[in-house]
């Protein structure tokens, strides 16, 4: 082993996050247990590492005694003094061996345990990153589907939608960029798992933390939110200023609050085949108009369009989106 450890360690460090020092701790565990394979022990093993030329020395330690028992762990006086005057009984002699066959093995067993470590790491790094995102929003890219979820990438994990953490009538395609309100993140011990939705309530209550100023600092509470995401959500709101009215507040100038709440949902119409040109109207202006109006964004499919979806997709399940904001009178 040389300075190119060294690189390698440096590499390791700055670009899968593995510390120097646990590195060299597997190399080293390694070592001693090869050792141990080879020779039977690993009691009198003691392993060094430079940390200037980036090499590993193995050691065996050998007490000094009067009568040898076991070469591998003892040295008699005599052959101590051959060595030098100054060893008395007791003393530890350290004799550096060459690794041999052992070492092959330990450079083996190093490179299993190092990779095992940067995978747990990893996954330690990973956990501890989307952890830190617990009951936020995240924005991220419809990447798949399967028969359970929308995998939704997030940066560096796919995140799970669920179909019953999925508003019935949106529909999305693969590259879509969608939020989505982490629930849960968990570690099984075989990878992450980060759990999503767009039909938790607690959604509505971040969504207003972020559109609305007074929400996010505390003047306006929002003191409970009731959902049924794709019908209907009722938020209890409480203010904290006598100046400031609670309802007003949320829904905003002419509904500007409560659209940019809306506007984060998608609204899929269905028309029936035949009527899907006049739905849109000239170059999309009736399209237009519906979203301006009501604050969605809207997706308008034929009858035969959107039942083909929803068999890939969803089920046939339809239904409409409201938001409605109640006054808390408590």
């Amino acid at each position: 082993m040389s300075k190119e450890m060294l690189e390698a360690f440096r590499i390791l460090e700055e670009d899968k996050g593995i510390k120097k020092e646990d590195i060299i701790e597997a190399v080293t565990e390694s070592l001693r247990s090869a050792y141990k394979r080879r020779y039977g022990q690993s009691e009198s093993a003691a392993i060094e590492f430079d940390g200037k030329n980036g090499d590993f020395r193995v050691y065996t330690v050998r007490e000094v005694v009067d009568e040898v028992f076991d070469s591998r762990l003892e040295i008699s006086l005599k052959d101590a003094l051959s060595i030098s005057s100054a060893y008395e009984l007791g003393d530890k002699i350290k004799f550096e061996e060459a690794p041999g066959e052992f070492g092959r093995v330990a450079a083996q067993s190093a490179k299993q345990t190092i990779m095992e470590k940067m995978r747990k790491q990893t996954r330690a790094i990973t956990f501890n990153t989307y952890k830190e995102h617990e009951n936020e929003i995240m924005s991220g890219t419809v990447e798949r589907f399967d028969n359970r979820f929308i995998y939704v990438n997030l940066g560096s994990i796919e995140a799970q939608l669920s179909k019953q953490d999925q508003i019935s009538g949106e529909v999305f395609q693969s590259h879509d960029r969608i939020e989505v309100y982490v629930y849960k993140v968990e570690d099984n011990g075989r990878g992450v798992n980060v759990f999503v939705s767009r039909s938790h309530p607690e959604m509505i209550k971040r969504l207003m933390e972020q559109e609305i100023p007074e929400v996010y600092d505390g003047t306006v509470e929002i003191m409970s939110v009731s959902r049924e995401a794709g019908d209907r959500t009722k938020v209890a709101v409480r203010s904290h200023n006598p100046n400031v009215d609670a309802i007003g507040t949320i829904v905003g100038r002419g509904g500007s609050n409560i659209k940019k709440i809306t506007s984060k949902f998608h609204a899929t119409v269905v028309v029936p085949d035949n009527k899907l040109s006049l739905a849109i109207g000239r170059r999309g202006q009736n399209v237009r108009l519906a979203a301006h109006l009501t604050g969605f964004r809207i997706d308008i499919k034929s009858a035969s369009e959107y039942e083909a979806m929803e068999a890939e997709l969803y089920g046939s399940e339809e239904e409409q989106v409201e938001e409605v904001v109640e006054n808390d009178q408590d």
